[in-house]
Order: structure tokens, then sequence, then C-alpha cells
């Protein structure tokens, strides 16, 4: 039987601080430290869609960052609002603001402040959104004021261990960190830092060295699939983890006996024209008590292994086709895991080039973009157009003069039960005039549409190129829809602008 205290009083204030003016980089912690101290952390507060350094707000500076008061005008290179505010204790005529800081509610005993330098600083290297002579950062680039580098980081797109299985193409996002001192848990993981990253969907665990502090060189996958945002240690010694996807905390279990390895899978190149020679590697497999692994290979994706064994395999692939190899890695007791990867024979990737900008520019500032991609394959040639700095930034891409935009990644279509019914040939206009290439057709840009009846053939495995050329007789003001995939859904759409209201 579980029971609930519940303490009634007068509740006690112990420090109040904080201003609220986004709904993003707010989120913060309260623990206890091992020396009996509690502490608390809070985010910077800051924007998220540009570089924020106070200029914004309704009204403008809400939460009164120096040097201007609510009402004022945050402006470079003085600003000291926005993400900035986590550099506040570089100066002291001020009151001192607690956004984006981590606070020990008591006398500190040794009397440091660790500055880790963000916003000037990401990682190891100065953060390109605000390097453009704001005081605050040319003071950390210059060395006057020093921070501390991370113990450990690694880049938005690249694995934090190579063949973790773990997403690559959605960012980071380290969002939990325990330092395990139970029981539970084998006794190689006492002292071990987890960390989580919630973009990657997985957690790690970093094993300590020398002096007990955590060596990255000892990392290791240690959980899949998991959408952590926080991690804690249980009282008796558990880990767990809150899964925003799932909406549960859930714990970590080591039970005695073998335990499951960690499959991994490598492939050098993912893609490529034909014939195309991949090699693949599952050495960075592991397994918790360190046995001497198996392996059996899937390489022509028919769900058989029986394309290899040992930890390194190699195929040429002739077709052009989608593969999905796996790999499966067994211990001598059993257990086994299988861990995949998609391999794209026929075809090569574009080669990106970005022309502009090349001059120096500030944040608010408008900047045009420009860029070209070749597909050596199809001989296309686009160019590429976006305006403003900061997340969520758009692009729009370009083809002898027309811009164009694909909206959706092609992805396969649902089961056809879940369709509408049939779609049938719909024609309101007739091919009129001729082009390049043969007949065109002609619309007044109002209501004529071609349907395309529906067909097998648009049930798509891997992609498909929507190409239209498009000559408007007036001018084209705002986006406008030349082919979208049906009416009750989106998959993919070619849309097309002309700003210049240009043919």
């Amino acid at each position: 039987m579980s029971r609930l205290d519940v303490v009634t009083g007068t509740e006690q204030v112990l420090i109040e601080d904080w201003c609220q003016q986004y709904p993003s980089h707010s989120v913060g912690d309260l623990e206890f430290g091992p020396d009996g101290y509690l502490y608390a952390s809070a985010g910077d507060d800051t924007g998220l869609v540009s570089a924020d350094y106070g200029q914004a707000g309704s009204p403008r500076n809400p939460c009164g960052d120096p040097p201007v008061p609510v009402g004022g005008t945050q402006t470079a290179p003085t600003a000291e609002g926005g993400a900035l505010r986590s550099q506040d204790y570089q100066t002291t005529g001020g009151p001192t603001g607690l956004d984006g800081t981590v606070i020990r509610i008591a006398s500190p005993i040794d009397g440091t402040v660790d500055n880790f330098g963000w916003p000037c600083m990401e990682g190891n290297q100065p953060n390109g959104g605000y390097n453009f002579g704001l005081n605050m950062c040319e003071r950390i680039y210059s060395e006057a004021v020093p921070h501390t580098p991370p113990h450990f980081t690694y880049h938005h797109s690249d694995p934090v261990i190579p063949g973790d299985g773990c997403e690559t193409e959605v960012g980071s996002s380290v969002s939990g960190a325990a330092f395990y001192n139970g029981d539970s848990h084998p006794a190689q993981y006492k002292g071990t830092l987890f960390f989580a990253d919630y973009s990657r969907r997985c957690v790690w665990a970093m094993f300590p060295g020398t002096g007990g502090v955590p060596d990255p060189a000892t990392r290791i996958a240690f959980r899949n699939n998991a959408f952590a945002v926080d991690l804690e240690i249980g009282p008796n010694g558990g880990l767990f983890y809150v899964d925003i996807a799932a909406g549960e905390v859930r714990r970590v279990r080591y039970n005695s006996g073998n335990q499951p390895q960690v499959a991994s899978i490598t492939a050098s190149p993912a893609q490529g024209s034909l014939p195309l020679t991949v090699s693949f590697s599952a050495a960075a497999a592991n397994d918790p008590e360190g046995a001497a692994l198996s392996y059996a290979w899937d390489l022509d994706g028919d769900g058989n292994f029986d394309d290899g064994t040992g930890p390194a395999a190699a195929r040429t692939y002739r077709a052009a086709k989608v593969y999905n190899v796996s790999v499966r890695a067994s211990d001598p007791g059993g257990l086994s895991d299988v861990v995949s990867k998609r391999i794209f024979a026929g075809t090569t990737p574009p080669t990106v080039n970005i022309t502009t900008p090349v001059a120096a520019w500030a944040v608010g500032d408008t900047v045009s973009f420009n860029g070209t991609a070749l597909d050596a394959r199809h001989r296309w040639q686009h160019s590429e157009f976006g305006r403003g700095i900061g997340h969520g930034q758009q692009h729009r891409a370009s083809r002898a003069g027309r811009r164009v935009q694909l909206q959706r990644r092609i992805r396969r279509r649902p089961e056809r039960a879940n369709r509408q019914g049939p779609q049938r040939n719909h024609l309101r206009r007739r091919m009129v005039g001729r082009c390049e290439h043969g007949r065109a057709l002609s619309f007044d840009g109002v209501d004529d549409v071609v349907t395309v009846a529906d067909s097998n053939l648009l049930d798509l495995t891997n992609g498909m190129t929507l190409e239209a050329w498009i000559r408007p007789n007036t001018a084209v003001t705002g986006w406008r829809t030349f082919m979208k995939e049906r009416t009750d859904g989106l998959s993919y759409a070619l849309y097309g602008d002309n700003a210049a209201s240009q043919p």
C-alpha cells in the first residue's frame, strides 16, 4: 500500500527573479546537490526564431534588461538582453538577473561561478548568430572574460557514436543527465554519467575515468527509441526517464543473468550510382558482459540473414533499388539484437554550392542567399534563395528563373483501403499551342484542373520527379499551385512564385 503525505502551512519564497518573455528556452530544474545545498536553474528565456539580444517584445525589452528600461530599444554593441542574460554576471553596475544561470541557494563555498559561454559560444566554437560585435561576446572571444569549455561535444548532424542507430537528421537537444551511484546495475556502472538527447531519441552512458571524471572515450549506446526529456536516479538505484512522446515515466531495470547486447551498423557509401559497392561494419556493437559476439547479415533485404558472417561485410549492388540491409548480433547465451540501414543504390546526391552571402550582416538584417545544386544524374541545376537569419528560415529553389518549392519529402502512400475510392480523369482544358517538347496545356488560373487517375504506379517506394515548365501570360503574384497530390491530403506538391512577375 502506498501513502501520500500532504504538508500544509504557509509557503516561504526563497528567491524570486526570473522573467518570462517567451515560451522557449525557459525550462529549469531544482535539485539538492551532494553537498546538501539546494541548486536551481532556469533557461535564458530567449526567442527561438532568430538571435535574441532583447530587441523584441511587446512592449520592447519587457524584462528591463540593461542598458535600457522596459520599452527601450536594445541595440548592438551594448545590448545585454535576450540570450545575453546568461552573461549578466559580467557587469556589476546593475541588478543581477538569474535567467540562464545555475545558482546555489546558500552562500557559495568556493565563491566562483562557471561561465560556459552561451550564447556567445556553442560548444567549442563562436556562435555565428551572436558573433557581430556585441560587447559581452567580444569579451569572451578576446578571453578578457574566461569561460569553461564543454566536457564533451558532438555536432548537430554527426552521430554521438558511429553506428549507434540514433537519429542524425533532426538536430540535437541534450535533454537529460544523471550520475549513477546506485547498486541495481553492475559495478561497472558505478559513477557512470547517463545523458539523453530528445531529438536523437537515445540515451548513452559515459564511464568514469581518472579521478571519477566521465571519460568521453568510454561512451556507449545505452537505449534507443527513448524520447527522454529528463533522467533521474531513484532511491532504489534505478534509472528513470520521462518519455514525452509516450507520456510516461519509465524505469530501466537491470536483470541478473545474461543481458542483451546492442547491435550496430555503418555503411560506406550509403548511396551512389550503379554498380554500387558498399562496405558494412558492425564492430561498434557491444555486450554488457563483454562477451564475444557472432554476426549474421541480410545484405539483399529479403529478410534472411544468410548473406555473410563476421563484424564486416561488403556487397555490390547492380539494380537501382532501396535495400534495407540488416545485421544480427548474437551472444553465446542466445540473446540477439538486430539493426538496419537503408542503402540507396542507383542514386547520387546533388552537388551543392552556396555563392552568397559573402558580405557581413547583423541580426535583424534581411539577407539574400544564392546557391546552386547540380544533380549529375538528371542534369538539373537549381538556385536557392532565402531571407532572414534564424531557426525555421525558408528557402525557395529556382530553375530557369522560375521559383519552385517541393513542399514535403516523398513518402510511401497509405494503404489503399484508407483511400476514398478511385479518382477519375478530369480534363477541363484541352492541349493548345506548342512548346519545346510538344503540345502544352492552357489554364485560366482560376479553376481549371487536370486530375490524374489513381494507379498502383503512384504508390511510391523511393521517389518521383515532378516537373513543370510554366510560362504565365500575365503577372504572377503570390504562390500558385501547379501540381498537388489529392484534394483530401498532401504528400507532395509543386508550387510556383515569381516575385518579379516575369514569365
